[in-house]
């Protein structure tokens, strides 16, 4: 009887029971561009079956653009292994033939998927990729917002540039977040976590006089979202945010 190995002693079923069935499909923003590649996410119980799947993949006979895993686990405890493929008509044969290599690893019998506009989560067919997806770069929105760029459409070139700088100065203060992807917009930062958001409004100037707080269960919440490079600390009407020396105001958005 033939054995399946790979690297470092993975072996047929070395996965059983350590990746969830459902896919996340085109919702995360890719490394390269949204435009040109469409980002796979797969959820695995821990950190360790994550960082073996991606090896794995990596080693794939398909065309893989890249793979990474979370830095950290979403709210539900899992961690996901980012896979970039490539957005064009050959991507539901591409990630059907990968998947079909997965199977190798895993006692998964019937893959699903979610994207954007699916309220539950779908067979994964090529019928349904071609259905749901947006295959053609071409017909991607373009200059949608990324985490070190989106800013609100602005008047004029100055309000343009304000926004700009505000916005890159929000993404670095973030950077270190616990978080799977950000999106600013202006002021407003959108935290996304697996299929949780959470949206909080963000300034650099805190109110001159500040009634301060025990800790809260927003507090509490924030703190878990950021992770613990940063301190928060409850005031009312919002908190103040501090890492590195640097202080910011949050507000629910």
């Amino acid at each position: 009887m033939s054995r399946f190995t790979v690297a470092e002693g993975l072996q047929r079923n070395s996965l059983n029971w350590l990746v969830q069935p459902v896919l996340s499909i085109d919702q995360f923003e890719s490394k390269i561009s949204d435009q040109r590649v469409i980002v796979v996410g797969f959820y695995c119980t821990d950190r360790a079956p994550a960082e073996d799947l991606s090896r794995f993949i990596d080693l794939s006979g398909q065309p893989i653009l890249d793979t990474e895993v979370s830095p950290a686990p979403t709210a539900a405890g899992h961690w996901v292994v980012w896979v970039e493929l490539a957005r064009d008509t050959a991507f539901p044969q591409v990630l059907t033939a990968l998947l079909s290599e997965v199977d190798n690893l895993t006692t998964v019998s019937q893959w699903q998927f979610e994207s954007p506009g699916v309220t539950a989560p779908l067979l994964l067919n090529r019928d349904n990729l071609q259905q749901r997806l947006i295959l053609d770069p071409a017909e991607v929105p373009a200059a949608e917002a990324t985490n070190a760029t989106n800013a609100t459409n602005a008047t004029n070139a100055t309000n343009a540039t304000n926004a700009t700088d505000n916005t890159a100065a929000l993404a670095e203060f973030l950077r270190p977040a616990w978080v799977d992807r950000l999106l600013i917009e202006g002021n407003v930062v959108t935290l996304l976590r697996g299929q949780q958001t959470r949206r909080v409004k963000i300034t650099t100037q805190c109110p001159d006089q500040l009634v301060w707080l025990t800790e809260t269960a927003a507090s509490r919440e924030l703190a878990e979202w950021l992770g613990p490079e940063y301190s928060v600390w409850p005031a009312e009407q919002g908190c103040v945010l501090l890492r590195d020396g640097r202080t910011v105001w949050a507000t629910n958005a």
